[in-house]
């Protein structure tokens, strides 16, 4: 049926086609005059169809959800038809049985009612005196009505969702029209981030709560309700206590989930035939992914290109290097800072690796690149390198993006194990070199904690001296002068010298630490530490001996 619905706030939410149930229907014409004498319980059945039954084989042509009409002629002398047919018809799914005594019957079989009242099926008893299609073409009427309806509804919602990407306004454009044209909230989210929102205004112009900070955190962390639904198929979830239901969609290009449409109905339910033409946008959505990631992998190829010069401090025309920056949306003036994500995988598993690292690409996209200035990135191996301005204010802090990327893939990858090195910001071109050999060395230092935490060449200390003075060659000779001698020795000997003195200086000479931590015997850590002594003529109970094993094992791992 067709109902013109308002909101309690009288807000106009428009026509909306209802189900027709058998009760609604016995409001209908002729069909007041019907009397229900079985299945009273079950009169909110929805009827699809009419059709009227002369012969018993009728059920044949059954497919669910009808309203079967008859006269009863082959009924009249056949209680055991009567009893197969009542059963028949309920497991065709047919919804009331309707008998028009006069003519065949002078009235419904007691046995009959019995036999419905136990099935379940509605029995009606209709006016004598009533042609069939004085019952029928009002029915068919309101049943074409809302097929019509429907068709329209999903065509009208294809047609916005076409106009809206062809415009060129994304999924921030999707989301306000699909705002206005359900009356409820409409959010798009990726890979945890809200990639558009749309809200529907109410008649005094505010804007109606829907509570999208809740649904981003849970978005955040997907549950495994949502990963499971399957593609372009609408679910009703209430995701939590302080939400309203929720409609959502996962939105899929090359049967990978890409996002999720989210309805949340804080203004009202939607209707079925709503949510069929909302699954239909959700591929149209997907055409958006799929432009966005076409022209992301486009813009990470000439900015992967550009960033290659720049590290390399190729820098042979600034101006023109700025204008090709601008072209992809980049800003490279000011304090610019390097980061780089490297990542390790526990088990080669076949994709996991190209997973992990498309994961990393889309999140730092998402998380910078509406950020003033833009992103470059450029993947070498298993490593994601960033350029970026370098920003001060709440919510820009590089450190704690990164983090929040890290923890992020973490929980999607388990099998991932991702540190962050993060250089100084300078000023000009030139100095991206710099700050690229910077995040390379805070990157070593990150691996070698035990703490996941972005690590930042700035907090470094006396690293960073070593740093400055590492290329010099008196620094070099200085490095061979004592770890080249024990590097030389474990490559004869096939032994561990090396690692043992990293890991005694620094458990701060503690036998018994050291040797838990490279899984030996206490007794052979004290071989090795006299071993060391011996090649270096250094003894490692003297204070300024390790302070010159200690220089030149932070020197050699700079250099390595």
């Amino acid at each position: 049926m067709l109902n013109i619905d308002y909101n309690s706030e009288g807000f106009y939410l428009g026509v909306v086609a209802m189900p027709l149930s058998v009760s609604q229907a016995l409001q209908i014409g002729p069909l007041r005059r019907a009397r229900v004498v079985a299945g009273a319980h079950n009169l909110e059945r929805e009827i699809t169809f009419v059709n009227i039954m002369e012969v018993p084989e009728v059920t044949r042509w059954m497919k669910g959800g009808e309203l079967l009409l008859t006269a009863g002629f082959a009924l009249k002398d056949n209680p055991e038809l009567r009893k197969r047919i009542i059963y028949d018809l309920v497991g065709k799914g047919v919804t009331a049985f309707a008998i028009k005594p006069g003519q065949y019957l002078q009235d419904i079989p007691t046995d009959m009612i019995e036999h419905a009242n136990q099935a379940g099926l509605p029995l009606l008893e209709l006016p004598s005196d009533v042609p069939y299609m004085d019952i029928m073409l009002p029915i068919f009427e309101l049943l074409i009505n809302e097929q019509l309806y429907r068709r329209q509804r999903s065509q009208e919602i294809h047609d916005l969702l076409i106009n809206v990407i062809l415009g060129g306004s994304g999924l921030p454009g999707v989301c306000k029209a699909l705002a206005q044209f359900t009356t409820n909230p409409v959010f798009i989210f990726s890979c945890g981030t809200c990639l558009g929102a749309g809200y529907p205004p109410l008649k005094n112009g505010q804007l109606l709560p829907a509570r999208g900070e809740i649904l981003a955190g849970i978005f955040q962390e997907i549950p495994e309700e949502i990963r499971s639904l399957s593609p372009h198929r609408a679910a009703h979830l209430q995701l939590s206590p302080e939400l309203p239901a929720c409609v959502i969609v996962p939105v899929a290009t090359q049967e990978t989930i890409d996002g999720y449409l989210v309805i949340s109905e804080s203004n009202r339910p939607l209707n079925d035939i709503e949510i069929r033409g909302i699954e239909t946008g959700a591929a149209i959505v997907a055409l958006e992914f799929t432009k966005q990631r076409a022209v992301a992998e486009t813009e990470i190829r000439l900015g992967s290109e550009l960033l290659d010069e720049l590290l390399q401090g190729k820098i042979d025309n600034t101006e023109n290097i700025i204008k090709r920056a601008a072209h992809l949306g980049i800003n490279v003036t000011g304090q610019l800072v390097v980061f780089i994500i490297g990542f390790a995988i526990d088990n080669r598993t076949t994709g996991y690796h190209i997973d992990v690292h498309s994961e990393i690409i889309h999140l730092l996209r998402a998380r910078f690149g509406q950020r003033p200035g833009g992103i470059l990135l450029q993947s070498k191996g298993d490593q994601v390198i960033g350029l970026l301005r370098y920003c001060v204010g709440k919510g820009q802090e590089v450190p704690g993006i990164l983090q929040e990327i890290l923890a992020t893939t973490t929980s999607r990858y388990p099998k991932a194990r991702l540190r962050v090195g993060i250089g100084r910001a300078y000023e000009g071109l030139t100095q991206i070199k710099t700050s690229y050999e910077e995040a390379l060395l805070a990157l070593k230092v990150a691996w070698q904690a035990t703490s996941p935490e972005p690590v930042s060449f700035a907090e470094l200390g006396p690293l960073r001296i070593l740093f400055s003075v590492k290329d010099l060659p008196q620094a070099k000779d200085f490095c061979r002068e004592y770890i080249g001698r024990l590097r030389d020795y474990d490559s004869q000997n096939k032994t561990d010298l090396v690692a043992t003195l990293f890991c005694y200086l620094n458990n701060e000479g503690n036998l018994r630490k050291t040797a838990q931590d490279l899984f030996v015997h206490k007794n052979s850590v004290i071989y090795r530490v006299k071993k060391i002594e011996e090649i270096t003529g250094l003894t490692l109970n003297s204070a300024e001996d390790r302070f010159l094993l200690m220089l030149a094992a932070k020197l050699s791992q700079l250099t390595s």
